[in-house]
């Protein structure tokens, strides 16, 4: 089965809660909704992601995305850092994990100015780096706004 017949068939199986989805074009009635299907399905919907991540074209998704990643901060590292500024490099990744596992609040580095934004491009030097939560670093996106 092609991956298109597999999504009609699971479409057609489902119609109804696709439908009643669909009808949810509040965003907090969406919110909601996603939230009571959590709660109820929660394991179910983690195992289910675990066994998607591990499918072949899943995981070919994931590596070009983490190749790209990787060439986009080694193209935006200059080759002017000395020793000093790459040692600060890994202690602001080091100090990020340091507090998450203290606090148990999930940290994440953020490019203050990001590597590839619609504007204007940051590199990747202590300066530009802050730490932030990871909900507010999502949140933020790939946006840099101005103070």
């Amino acid at each position: 089965m092609t991956p298109a017949e597999h999504k009609r068939a699971w479409y057609v199986r489902n119609r109804e809660k696709v439908l009643a989805k669909a009808a949810l074009k509040d965003k907090t009635a969406k919110a909601e909704y996603d939230k009571e299907r959590r709660a109820v399905k929660g394991d179910t919907l983690r195992a289910y992601d675990r066994e998607r991540a591990q499918l072949p074209h899943r995981k070919a998704i994931k590596r070009e995305w983490s190749r790209k990643r990787h060439m986009a901060v080694k193209q935006a590292t200059p080759n002017w850092l000395t020793e000093l500024d790459l040692l600060h490099l890994k202690e602001i990744y080091h100090l990020a994990v340091v507090r998450s596992e203290a606090t148990g609040i999930f940290f994440d580095v953020d490019h203050v100015i990001p590597l590839h934004g619609k504007y204007v491009c940051g590199l990747h030097v202590p300066a530009n780096l802050q730490l932030l939560e990871r909900k507010l670093n999502i949140s933020k996106k790939n946006k840099f706004e101005l103070m």
